[in-house]
């Protein structure tokens, strides 16, 4: 049986933490688990700074899920290190960066050296490559939509 879980969780004052697993269970046990959980985010504007874009999460079926995580730094890094933003529990540590200035276009840039970054479904090398809006980015079996704010 294969369960997928994707929810939110409200923290007051502090905004949204967000999370997202798929659980395999075989025999009454866990047979594996893999998952992503992203940072405290707050919509809007976040600590104070303008939303440069944002992350949407793909369902399985190519979906819009509500799980999304805006963006407002300069960098937001994927993989499974504690210190990246979203983080994919099977991916490599630091599997991906996403470099966002404001008025330029936003770039992805492959990090992994084994299952490598996808845009929109080809393998990235290790250049920046720019985003235009609704770019699918995959890190193993997670896939996220690239969207610029309504204004851009």
């Amino acid at each position: 049986m294969n369960i997928s879980v994707g929810f939110s969780v409200t923290l007051p004052g502090a905004g949204s933490l967000l999370l997202d697993f798929d659980v395999v269970i075989l025999n009454g046990g866990v047979r594996s688990f893999n998952g992503f959980v992203s940072n405290v985010i707050v919509p809007g504007l976040i600590f104070g700074r303008t939303m440069l874009g944002k992350l949407i999460k793909l369902k399985k079926n190519s979906e819009l899920s509500s799980s999304s995580f805006p963006v407002s730094s300069l960098h937001v890094f994927i993989g499974s290190d504690k210190n990246c933003d979203i983080r994919i529990l099977k991916a490599a540590p630091q599997h991906c960066i996403i470099t966002v200035e404001e008025g330029k276009l936003a770039t992805v840039r492959n990090l992994a050296t084994n299952d490598p970054t996808l845009l929109n479904g080809s393998q990235m090398d290790g250049f920046d490559h720019n985003l235009v809006n609704k770019d699918i980015i995959s890190v193993l079996d997670k896939r996220f939509m690239w969207e610029y704010p309504s204004s851009s």
